[in-house]
């Protein structure tokens, strides 16, 4: 059963992504949370096997076929809003940048301050629940290797 907080959140994920639509692109890690706002997951979004982030075949190059397919779907998008990235593995927020920075800052352009834009300039917004349940397959992105009766001992 959904709680009244969680219907809220999923209906303000909708207003946004309609208020925005053609401009934003929503995605979660779960299909049960995309579907909320009819939105892709992330596998969908970023065409990834279930098993991509472990793969040392994966190749980011900007005349790829996955990283052309990407920047042509999604070049008109100014904002990237990821849901549940508490619960997503570490290594895949490598492959986002990877996959982003091939598709729209392919000659690796570098900022004002001089360094490499991450995602490829693309502004991100990550939302989460600390209270969910830890990534399946890999740590936390929040994990500081401790059990949580080590982190009750020491504080």
């Amino acid at each position: 059963m959904r709680t009244n907080r969680k219907w809220q959140q999923d209906k303000q994920h909708r207003k946004v992504c309609q208020h925005f639509r053609g401009t934003v692109q929503a995605t979660a890690y779960t299909g049960k949370t995309a579907s909320l706002f009819n939105g892709l997951t992330i596998h969908s979004l970023f065409r990834w096997s279930h098993y991509e982030h472990k793969s040392t075949l994966t190749q980011m190059t900007p005349d790829s076929k996955k990283v052309t397919y990407f920047r042509v779907a999604h070049e008109g998008i100014d904002l990237f809003i990821i849901e549940e990235a508490l619960v997503i593995p570490p290594a895949y927020f490598a492959l986002i940048d990877e996959m982003m920075t091939a598709a729209f800052n392919p000659t690796h352009k570098k900022n004002a301050v001089d360094e490499l834009p991450p995602f490829g300039g693309k502004k991100m917004l990550f939302l989460g629940d600390q209270a969910q349940i830890p990534p399946i397959g890999g740590p936390a992105v929040y994990d500081d290797g401790r059990t949580a009766c080590e982190s009750v001992k020491t504080k």
